[in-house]
């Protein structure tokens, strides 16, 4: 009964508001729930996790490892923004956004021409989109300077969460959608999409650093 108390309370206080340490996308919102929203507000990030996912679910071997793999990496950015720990040179500091972006770009654009070209490619080179993917999310997933520590934990909990519960529905749509030949267009469709959508956010980006 005890442990149940106590864990209902450390839950509560996960997604309880703060007012005065709501500073990130909405304000009145607790960091948990800012961090839930992050990924979703983000262009580059959300391009990516869908892609990727539309990619894992497309292979045709298991990719249950390889989910817990982009997972593992995912965490490791988080945890890396949540110590301020960085794995880039000083020289590259000013232009981590930049560098990071285009990264995620790059990447949602392999992983989708893979699925709009139906290519089985080697386990290994799955492997190291996925960890490239994960890492830079979480890398790129930055909490507010305004938080006080515990809250930037929070926020960052709350990223992890959501980037989670968003990978899981492309991979059970590209696995259940490439049994049948009608329905794999359909895979290939979106994952279209998705490339046009990161060449987008591209040109954006490059318009906006003119």
């Amino acid at each position: 009964m005890k442990k149940t108390i106590t864990f209902s309370t450390i839950l509560y206080l996960c997604l309880a508001s703060n007012s005065v340490f709501a500073h990130g996308l909405f304000k009145g919102l607790g960091s948990f729930y800012n961090g839930l929203l992050h990924p979703v507000f983000v262009p580059e990030q959300i391009i990516t996790i869908i892609a990727l996912g539309l990619f894992l679910g497309q292979q045709a071997y298991q990719g249950h490892k390889l989910f817990f793999t982009f997972i593992f990496s995912l965490l490791l950015g988080l945890i890396f923004n949540g110590f301020n720990i960085s794995i880039f040179s000083a020289n590259t500091e000013k232009n981590l956004p930049i560098i990071i972006s285009n990264a995620l770009i790059i990447i949602s654009l392999i992983a989708s021409f893979i699925v709009i070209l139906k290519i089985n490619i080697p386990r290994i080179i799955a492997l190291s989109l996925l960890i490239a993917g994960g890492l830079f999310i979480g890398l790129d997933s930055t909490p507010p300077n305004a938080l006080i520590i515990r809250e930037q934990w929070l926020f960052l909990f709350g990223v992890g969460v959501a980037v989670y519960m968003l990978f899981l529905y492309p991979i059970t749509f590209g696995e259940y959608f490439k049994k049948v030949f009608w329905k794999e267009m359909v895979v290939r469709i979106l994952a279209s999409w998705i490339a046009a959508s990161s060449l987008m956010v591209w040109a954006i980006s490059f318009r906006m650093l003119n």
